[in-house]
């Protein structure tokens, strides 16, 4: 059992390691590529992040299926001969997407340098998706030293491309490292995985029959990661398309901070799903109960941090005064999304219930699309774009609980507290109270709350301690 639960921490202790590391890249991309490349270049490469965030849907629920019905299996064990033919069939699929996708560019009539973005985002994508496939082999089977190697090429590559931006201030460049970072991060992967890729693989037939499976239980997962995506990517689309590609930079330039937070969540809930399918029940329950709770005490934790990260941020990057109104949104928000991909999305994982969390999603997004287009309607402002997602995830976030709790013998909190705190929060910063006083009564106010809950969250930092 010891050994069992040290291995849990090593695992832990791994992924965050590479996801510090793409924490810090993630760092210099927020805070230095907007210097460098100024508001409408810096849109540019908003948008090929944008667009190559939903590169996933293109693995058909495959790779997600292969992850949720092998999580917690050994990699030994599995027939490489099947997932030799599994692997060879996805190459032929997206290579024939990748084809299609080129001859559109091609035909679409676009400027230069949207062409090229539009054939980066094409490349790029087919890579993620090689990329994906073996990822989620590896996840499964808790081989996440490989995996964690392999989580950091891409990003190394990027800070080859930053030393080259500081001169040529175009996006083109680091995109073009990013392409680079990803293919050799395709050849580290694969080089990890000779047994399939060596193996003779099985009956095409047979693959197609064990890819309709994977299909059917993964599509859902798929549909719920491009559904989560799409929840901070509906307002960008709206902004690029109402607003320009300058107000795109504007808004990405704040709204990619909370990328260095949710690097971090998605760390841990790397590591829980195939550690918490072989937990018995009554520890899995603990275990999510807990991590539920603490989150309400790092929400409070991360409000203080709103007013020292604008003050900060003014000074160092005066171009996006104008924008950095919107961070008083985006400390509210990571809790949500923090909230949502580690206790929600994990624990629909874990039961299988990916089908009923996408029913959810698509709820929430249709209230997103409502809520941003009408924000716009009445205020022509990426404030009123970044209220509108929040709404949405708040929305969102109430769903899931309302549903979950039907069906379910385990209660989870509705968190209306920490909701009311953080609609407070808004309220005092978004009115604009004069001279400094905003400061000085969020500060009053949220300090006391912070210590109290630090005290409240030792004995439950403890016990989480323990199940690692």
């Amino acid at each position: 059992m010891q050994h069992k639960l040290s291995n849990n921490a090593r695992n832990l202790l791994s992924v965050l390691g590479a996801n510090f590391f793409v924490m810090f890249v993630g760092i210099i991309q927020s805070f230095l590529f907007p210097k460098l490349m100024g508001p409408n270049q810096y849109g540019y490469w908003s948008m090929y992040l944008l667009y190559i965030g939903y590169a996933g849907f293109f693995n058909l629920g495959v790779s997600d299926g292969i992850y949720l019905l092998f999580g917690g299996e050994n990699y030994n064990d599995l027939e490489k001969g099947k997932f030799k033919a599994y692997f060879n069939i996805i190459l032929f699929y997206l290579s024939v997407f990748l084809i299609i996708w080129v001859l559109y560019c091609f035909f679409s009539q676009q400027v230069t340098q949207q062409l090229l973005i539009m054939l980066a985002i094409g490349l790029s994508s087919f890579l993620a998706c090689l990329i994906n496939y073996v990822v989620m082999i590896d996840q499964a089977t808790s081989r996440f030293n490989i995996y964690s190697k392999g989580h950091i090429i891409e990003k190394i590559a990027i800070m080859a491309g930053t030393i080259i931006l500081i001169k040529l201030r175009n996006p083109l460049v680091v995109i073009m490292a990013s392409i680079i970072g990803r293919m050799i991060t395709v050849f580290y992967y694969y080089a990890n995985s000779k047994p399939i890729l060596y193996a003779k693989h099985s009956p095409y037939k047979e693959a197609l029959k064990d890819m309709a499976t994977f299909f059917s239980a993964g599509i859902w997962m798929t549909l719920a990661a491009i559904g989560t995506t799409a929840m901070t990517g509906i307002g960008r689309f709206f902004i690029h398309y109402q607003l320009g590609v300058t107000e795109l930079g504007y808004f990405s330039f704040v709204l990619s901070i909370s990328g260095l937070f949710t690097i971090f969540f998605s760390a841990i809930a790397t590591v829980l799903f195939p550690m918490l399918k072989r937990s018995t029940g009554e520890a899995y329950r603990k275990q999510m109960i807990i991590l539920d709770n603490l989150l309400d005490w790092v929400g409070i934790l991360i409000l203080l941090l709103y007013f020292p990260a604008k003050s900060m941020l003014s000074i160092l990057y005066p171009q996006y005064e104008s924008a950095l109104k919107i961070l008083v949104v985006l400390f509210p928000l990571v809790l949500l999304q923090g909230r949502t991909s580690m206790v929600y999305y994990t624990i629909y994982k874990v039961e299988r219930l990916e089908r009923q969390y996408v029913y959810n999603l698509i709820i929430a997004l249709l209230v997103c699309v409502i809520f941003s287009m009408s924000s716009l309607m009445v205020v022509k402002d990426i404030t009123s774009v970044a209220v509108a997602t929040y709404g949405a995830f708040v929305v969102w976030c109430i769903v899931i609980v309302a549903l979950y709790n039907k069906n379910s013998d385990i209660k989870l909190k509705y968190h209306f507290g920490n909701l009311l705190l953080s609609v407070i929060f808004l309220t005092i910063n978004l009115v604009g109270l004069p001279n400094g006083l905003d400061v000085i009564v969020t500060y009053c106010v949220y300090i006391p709350i912070a210590i109290y809950s630090t005290i409240k969250a030792i004995p439950d930092i403890k016990h989480l301690r323990y199940y690692l």
